[in-house]
């Protein structure tokens, strides 16, 4: 009968992810942050002058109830822009032999680690937006109820390179492990 044995893990002697070199993200993303802002603001300020507009003269409210919301939606469009480019200069990933990790956050930081093995699959997507830009995202599912993880912002050769080489990675570890049900 084999013997079970439970022995303590030194947490010094484990391999430190925060030393890691992270790769940032294209800083055309940036453009792409920009412009996704503006858009929304233009399309909330064109409703609201929709709703002026359109309103009849005696239910019409005051012009400085409008001006004021105007005001208000361009100041909380402004504080997500500025949210926006900060957490741009958090965001960066890495790809080791078993893993990829992410990390983004601005005021509580987190770095999320997916195992290559437990990527069931790699998506590549794009907006219109994005692809006059030449950007691309990566998106990692996980098997069962991992987390899944998305990358935004990838010059388009890199992300294909990187999709290529996680593709070649998990296909080589379903090789060397084959699953019973198969």
């Amino acid at each position: 009968m084999n013997s079970f044995e439970n022995n303590p893990v030194d947490l010094d002697n484990l391999p430190k992810w925060e030393t890691l070199s992270f790769h940032g993200i294209s800083k055309k993303y940036r453009v792409f942050i920009l412009t996704n802002t503006v858009l929304i603001w233009l399309c909330a300020l064109v409703i609201l002058a929709v709703v002026v507009l359109t309103s009849d003269d005696d239910k019409r409210m005051e012009n400085s109830i409008w001006i004021a919301t105007a005001a208000s939606w361009t100041v909380l469009l402004v504080l997500y822009l500025v949210f926006n480019l900060i957490s741009f200069r958090r965001r960066g990933y890495a790809v080791r032999k078993h893993d990829v990790l992410y990390r983004a956050g601005v005021f509580s930081q987190y770095t999320l680690v997916i195992p290559i093995k437990h990527i069931q699959h790699i998506k590549v997507k794009t907006s219109v937006l994005s692809r006059l830009l030449g950007l691309v995202s990566v998106e990692l599912f996980t098997a069962g109820a991992g987390k899944d993880m998305q990358i935004a912002g990838l010059e388009n050769q890199h992300a294909m390179a990187l999709q290529q080489h996680l593709s070649e990675r998990v296909a080589a570890i379903e090789q060397e492990n084959p699953s019973e049900d198969a």
